[in-house]
């Protein structure tokens, strides 16, 4: 029975396209480490140098996945490079398994082959990698001798003490120096303790003035130029209004004399509130002061009144922006 010409250049068209893709595709190396000695836990590197032909793609899909490859194997790493040398391209796979056999015995394990597919064009190319096998050995003998039994398994080494007084040493000289720093910020910043406390000049007057006129408290204006008098105090009561006055100027940031009240309320208008009791008060000085009458000063504005506008002054103070 004779086959038909045109089913054999069929096959023999599938043969040579079958050959030509064999021959994109370059020996297949391994490189590895020694092939014996590893222990349960111990991490194997495999290099995988596959070449192929110019236009030949690597498909990702067909490297292996990371995770388990066995019950006893794990992958762990996995890196691929390339590089071109002439019409070649080498694809090298950078691979990491993680040995998790508890041997009892010293025996030969396999770590599995697998296949990577190259396209180019529509055309299919698939590289065999073959297994590579190395050989464990077991943490202690299967039946240990029992006449040290103490050399089995030994105690864990007790901790050793690491001597910290250099690093605490070091550790508060960085903190006094932060420390320092931290002052010198809140110096330059003004912050806690060193930003100033807001000067409050007619509380600081209200305190003087109560004090050097509290033996003049009293209610009738009669009875207080009599007293301050006899005392010899019209000198206090001037004295008294200097303090007032000063006051006045301090919140001012200049002197304040009767002409110039206008323009200080409308700079501290808070104090509006008071404007007749500061025109009864510039008054009255300028009665005692200028007009040489104290006593009319003292009928004008009595004491009383006085220490209640430095007290009213005071208050309005502490709420004045």
């Amino acid at each position: 029975m004779s086959m038909r010409p045109q089913g054999l250049v069929g096959c023999l068209a599938l043969m040579l396209s079958a050959e030509a893709a064999v021959g994109q595709i370059g020996p297949v190396v391994i490189e590895g480490p020694r092939p014996f000695g590893y222990f349960l836990g111990d991490v194997i590197a495999l290099d995988i140098d596959a070449p192929a032909a110019s236009g030949y793609e690597l498909q990702r899909a067909s490297l292996p996945k990371l995770g388990p490859v066995a019950y006893w194997l794990d992958l762990v790493r996995l890196d691929v490079d390339e590089a071109s040398a002439g019409s070649v391209k080498h694809w090298r796979l950078h691979l990491e398994y993680q040995n998790f056999y508890a041997a009892l015995d010293a025996r030969t394990l396999v770590i599995p082959g697998f296949a990577l597919d190259f396209t180019s064009a529509g055309n299919r190319i698939e590289a065999k990698i073959p297994a590579w096998s190395f050989g464990v050995s077991p943490l202690r003998e299967m039946r240990p001798s029992a006449q040290e039994p103490d050399d089995l398994l030994r105690p864990d080494i007790a901790p050793q003490p690491i001597a910290l007084h250099r690093y605490e040493r070091a550790a508060g000289g960085f903190g006094a120096a932060s420390a320092g720093l931290l002052l010198i910020v809140a110096f330059d910043r003004a912050w806690w303790p060193f930003r100033r406390r807001a000067t409050r000049p007619f509380a600081a007057a209200s305190r003087q003035v109560r004090a050097d006129l509290q033996d003049a408290d009293l209610q009738d204006a009669d009875l207080q130029v009599a007293n301050l008098q006899v005392d010899g105090g019209e000198e206090t009561y001037r004295q008294a209004l200097l303090v007032l006055h000063r006051s006045i100027d301090l919140t001012a940031g200049r002197r304040v004399l009767a002409d110039d009240l206008p323009g200080f309320l409308a700079a501290h208008p808070a104090y509006r509130l008071v404007e007749a009791e500061f025109s009864h008060f510039f008054s009255a000085s300028r009665r005692a002061f200028f007009g040489d009458d104290a006593s009319g000063a003292i009928r004008d504005l009595p004491p009383t009144l006085l220490i209640a506008f430095c007290r009213r002054l005071a208050n309005l103070e502490r709420t004045a922006k």
